[in-house]
């Protein structure tokens, strides 16, 4: 059974059991992280969710998402360059329409201007977001100005962290004064 194969079952497992409240995962690749946690967000579950990478019984494993229903946070720690391409589709998806999640934060995990551009949509769709940190994510100017736009449409965000990135005054503008 390949890795996208053994996913699916637990996928299944999750849409199955309504009564399920705490998920947690080990396994050696991102990207089943990003279906998983997809999959609990696409269902507005409040399922306390923790997915590792490393193989199991190995001591470098580390965790790489978790889903917090009681503070409603969703934390990325660390993604590989192929999970994130994966992730702004699959997850920015399911974010949209999620009603559990009030905090992002992605400290710290290296985030391309695609990223932003998928991204964009969850600020100017999603309506129960309160709270997004995005610092050190190595965010340039092209992809502060993909989140300005989102934010132009955004009425719920409350709080924007975007400390110690890339971007400059260009960046900075488009925050001020977003346009679409």
């Amino acid at each position: 059974m390949g890795r996208f194969d053994r996913a699916e079952e637990i996928l299944k497992m999750i849409e199955a059991n309504s009564t399920l409240k705490v998920l947690t995962i080990i396994d050696s690749s991102s990207i089943t992280a990003t279906l998983l946690i997809s999959a609990v967000l696409a269902r507005n579950r409040s399922m306390e969710v923790h997915v590792w990478s490393g193989e199991h019984g190995k001591d470098n494993s580390s965790k790489v998402v978790e889903f917090a229903p009681e503070s409603s946070t969703l934390r990325i720690y660390r993604l590989t360059v192929s999970a994130l391409e994966v992730w702004a589709c699959r997850v920015v998806c399911a974010l949209v329409w999620n009603t559990t999640v009030k905090s992002v934060n992605l400290t710290g995990v290296r985030l391309r201007s695609r990223w932003a551009t998928e991204f964009r949509w969850v600020l100017e769709q999603n309506r129960s977001l309160k709270e997004v940190y995005l610092t050190k994510t190595c965010l340039k100017n092209k992809g502060v100005v993909y989140v300005a736009a989102g934010l132009f449409k955004n009425r719920s965000l409350e709080t924007l962290h975007l400390d110690d990135n890339w971007f400059n005054g260009v960046g900075v503008e488009h925050l001020l004064c977003p346009t679409r």
